[in-house]
């Protein structure tokens, strides 16, 4: 999720983007910047939310069973956004 949210940045600089305050409003100026669809940066949202309580260690312990059962079905949309950041690559790159 760390590598996920430092692509958001550089692609939100890349396009001379504002840098929101938190980590999941990157992937809303994301979907405003048409990068990412409207699915992907809602689960990408939730995401960086669940990173922050882990981070964060709010609400004191977090069971291994819950942990594995979200990397279980957010690896899909990990996938899916960096696809999605990989087709903007594939659009603006400069043919040699």
């Amino acid at each position: 999720m760390e590598a996920c949210i430092d692509i958001a940045g550089l692609v939100l600089r890349a396009l001379d983007a504002t840098m929101p305050a938190t980590y999941a409003e990157r992937f809303s100026v994301l979907e405003q910047q048409d990068v990412l669809s409207s699915d992907t940066s809602d689960r990408m949202r939730k995401a960086a939310g669940f990173r922050n309580i882990l981070v964060h260690r709010y609400g004191d312990t977090i069971e291994n069973e819950t942990v594995y059962e979200h990397l279980q079905t957010e690896l899909e949309w990990l996938i899916r956004y960096l696809r999605e950041i990989r087709d903007l690559l594939d659009e603006s790159a400069e043919p040699c």
